[in-house]
């Protein structure tokens, strides 16, 4: 899935402000994506131009282009470091131990350009994969592309469950109206 034009074309927008554009489109790309990797995709289009920005505003201002250049580097360094600190803040990971199963939600935003629901499924999982910190769920969650069929339920008019079963390891994924997938994964122990 490709990036978002809409989405793109704000973020640069905001990214026109010295010094602290980039910071405020990085803080507001985490918010809409909730993924700092997706994140980083569209600030590799901001960073240069508050970079531009900030080093022509800050050499007119203060007129030594040593000042700029360390004003440049903070504006970079601060636009890598806030989806850090905003994913922090946002953490929608959580863990549920009961007697026969270990269950792990995630709520990821999700775009539905795409209607495919293997391509779906598959993009959310990716993405939700990479939220789990925990190396022993992360290896677990690993092979679950060469597994079982996806199973396609509709629950509703607009809410959609896609279930893949990969031996004691059940992976399920449902997209509600507002944009949100949650994926439940459930193993027994």
């Amino acid at each position: 899935m490709g990036l978002d034009k809409k989405l793109l074309l704000t973020s640069m927008s905001v990214s026109v402000v010295p010094l602290l554009g980039s910071s405020i489109a990085s803080g507001f790309l985490y918010i809409k994506l909730r993924d700092i990797f997706s994140s980083y995709q569209y600030l590799l289009s901001c960073i240069p131009i508050t970079a531009f920005t900030t080093g022509i505003a800050s050499y007119i201002i203060l007129g030594n282009i040593y000042f700029a250049l360390y004003l440049v580097a903070a504006s970079i360094l601060a636009s890598l470091i806030v989806p850090i600190v905003a994913s922090q803040k946002y953490k929608s990971v959580e863990t549920r131990i009961t007697e026969n199963y270990i269950e792990i939600d995630l709520k990821v935003p999700v775009n539905i350009s795409s209607y495919d629901p293997n391509e779906l499924f598959n993009h959310v999982y990716k993405k939700a994969s990479r939220s789990i910190r925990n190396p022993y769920y992360s290896k677990k969650l690993g092979p679950l592309n060469n597994c079982g069929n996806l199973k396609l339920t509709h629950i509703g008019d607009d809410k959609m469950v896609l279930r893949r079963r990969c031996g004691e390891l059940i992976v399920e994924v449902t997209i509600t109206p507002q944009r949100e997938a949650s994926m439940s994964v459930r193993m027994a122990y």
